[in-house]
């Protein structure tokens, strides 16, 4: 039986879509995914063989800053050993990184196969508004060569092939797009490239929390902030939308504990630390979700046809996507300045029509299966390979 070894980024999207992928293969092959202890839980809701590794989580907050995640030769080096020692182990047929970097080294110095996950509107030929100015693109292009002779420093010393570019740090040999073609249309995708639909974090179907009660039929706004790390965007959305008429529901996740949010707490307003977000948007018929911009919560939201997303964003990446949804009447992309009119907002995207987007989802979802398309084009290229 070949062995796939998943090598997701140690952040919450990445390690869920890896995880539900997963899952999706070990009915064909054998598979290990390696993970930090934050995400252990995760991989036991699902039953997957995995493999602990002692290695920091993305810093999202230096992220969002446009700082490079990997600043130094030694914290490359770290990562670069680390999974170097879970493939010598495992002896994988083909690795599976989801924001591959670091993993790039070791690989290419072993020469297995690889696969990576790579989000639509990351792609040099999606083209949005938000484009950089000339200052800006000249700062991103000095630190990417800053980062990309860290990256060979170390390949050099690890008997790995330099890179000539950043953006093939971020590639590999078949790259899929966790993404709707209608959504993030790419002009000229090249053959290394396919698309296979969202891939949305379920857990293991466990229960709602039976405490929180929705009417299905009056509006609910949900909010969860992911890795955003903004507690006062949470606060402001809170205590604005405590003195609405609005069902409520927020998520604090990894951003605060739920008990700090108590206070804001009211008949059909609750916080919980966690729930699935697929379950709570379709508790209501007219559901608004209100995220930092995460491609995993808007695929949910879109999944389970909430009316719309408002999108407070922590970085770039976040601003393309929101820039996206407001472009095609789906969503609406706010700064912090003004979220304290987040009410007048959700009272404007009920009043839309229930489906204002001119392109269809619907169908794309049909067609763009996720998980099983997924397993489907990786299965191809390892018996290809």
């Amino acid at each position: 039986m070949k062995r796939i070894l998943f090598l997701p980024a140690l952040g919450f999207a990445h390690v869920t879509r890896s995880l539900v992928l997963a899952k999706e293969m070990a009915k064909e092959f054998e598979v290990r995914i390696a993970l930090s202890n934050s995400f252990l839980s995760l991989a036991e809701e699902l039953r997957i063989d995995t493999r602990l590794v002692d290695l920091p989580l993305v810093d999202y907050e230096k992220f969002s800053r446009g700082e490079p995640v990997f600043d130094t030769e030694e914290k490359v080096e770290q990562f670069v050993v680390t999974y170097g020692t879970v493939m010598d182990e495992f002896k994988p047929d083909c690795v599976v990184s989801s924001m591959p970097m670091v993993a790039r080294i070791p690989i290419r110095a072993r020469r297995i196969p690889h696969v990576t996950l790579f989000n639509a509107c990351n792609h040099p030929q999606f083209r949005m508004s938000d484009e950089l100015t000339e200052e800006q693109e000249r700062e991103r292009i000095k630190r990417a060569s800053q980062i990309l002779g860290r990256f060979n420093a170390v390949a050099r010393r690890m008997h790995a092939p330099e890179e000539r570019s950043l953006r093939m740090i971020f590639t590999a040999d078949l790259n899929i797009l966790p993404d709707l073609p209608s959504l993030f249309p790419i002009r000229a995708l090249s053959p290394s490239f396919s698309y296979m639909g969202p891939v949305t974090w379920h857990g293991a179907d466990k229960p709602l929390d039976p405490t929180v009660v929705i009417d299905a039929k009056k509006p609910l706004v949900y909010m969860a902030m992911g890795s955003s790390d903004n507690r006062e965007h949470m606060r402001v959305v809170a205590e604005r939308l405590r003195g609405s008429q609005f069902q409520v529901v927020i998520t604090t996740g990894g951003v605060m504990e739920a008990r700090e949010m108590k206070s804001y707490e009211r008949p059909g307003f609750f916080v919980r630390d966690f729930l699935p977000g697929d379950k709570v948007i379709a508790l209501s018929y007219q559901t608004i979700v209100i995220c930092h911009g995460g491609i995993g919560t808007v695929y949910q939201a879109l999944e389970n046809k909430a009316r719309g997303i408002i999108i407070i964003p922590a970085h770039r990446q976040h601003r393309r996507i929101g820039n996206r949804l407001a472009e095609i009447g789906l969503g609406r992309l706010v700064t912090d300045s003004e979220l304290p009119g987040v009410v007048e907002m959700v009272n404007q995207l009920l009043a839309l029509s229930d489906h204002p987007a001119p392109i269809d989802i619907g169908t794309d979802l049909q067609t763009y299966t996720g998980a099983p398309l997924g397993k489907k084009l990786i299965s191809e290229f390892i018996h290809q390979t």
